[in-house]
């Protein structure tokens, strides 16, 4: 995150860090995550440090105004990582926030959506307190886009959970998410359906060389 993302960075970093500095109150803070999501929308960082002590937006923050989902699924790695059934029930749990702040994010956007139209109908003079609401409301709309979902394979790395075992708690649950894989495996990609449910779950598309929005997918024959 940090070399595309600084702001976004720094912004995960201090939700990490307990208010108090003493190392005990940080580590229990900090297992109070576990399970949790952090969405970071595309100005929320400097939104809510209006001291703007956080790095400037790189440019392609600016272009591309992607969310970043943190999803806090194990207090620590190698030593202190946690246990496989604790990083699974980790990772549904914080899935599950993740899919319910979305849904106030989208609902949000869609009564603010409802609101612009009512007050586009009256068609108010560009310069009056209505036209300018107008314009206040589609500022905040550019704000609230989300669009598909996409992520690493989580929990496979320095948590050491085979990814079949997260593939799976995924499937369960109720958000869909593409799945990118590194460029190296370019043979055969795969797309798997949750198992009992009639939408798609489009876990193991492709990309190489992922760019958030311009991600390309390759699909099975």
């Amino acid at each position: 995150m940090l070399p595309k993302s600084p702001a976004a960075f720094e912004f995960q970093k201090a939700h990490c860090t307990a208010p108090s500095d003493p190392k005990t109150q940080n580590r229990a803070h900090q297992a109070s995550l576990v399970g949790t999501c952090l969405l970071i929308g595309p100005n929320q960082p400097h939104e809510t440090d209006p001291s703007n002590d956080l790095p400037p937006l790189t440019e392609s923050e600016k272009q591309k105004r992607y969310w970043i989902a943190c999803l806090f699924t194990s207090h620590g790695f190698g030593r202190d990582v946690g246990s496989r059934e604790s990083i699974l029930d980790a990772t549904a749990s914080a899935v599950d926030d993740l899919h319910k702040q979305i849904e106030q994010i989208r609902e949000k956007r869609n009564k603010l959506v409802a609101e612009l139209a009512i007050l586009k109908d009256q068609k108010p003079d560009a310069d009056s307190a209505d036209g300018l609401k107008i314009r206040g409301l589609e500022n905040d709309l550019s704000g609230l886009d989300i669009g598909d979902c996409y992520s690493v394979r989580i929990n496979s790395g320095l948590f050491g959970v085979p990814w079949e075992d997260t593939k799976a708690v995924l499937e369960k649950g109720k958000l869909d998410m593409v799945i990118v894989r590194p460029p190296e495996e370019q043979k055969k990609p795969a797309i798997t359906k949750a198992s009992g449910q009639k939408r798609q779950a489009r876990i193991e598309s492709f990309a190489a060389g992922w760019e958030g929005p311009k991600l390309k997918r390759w699909y099975p024959d």
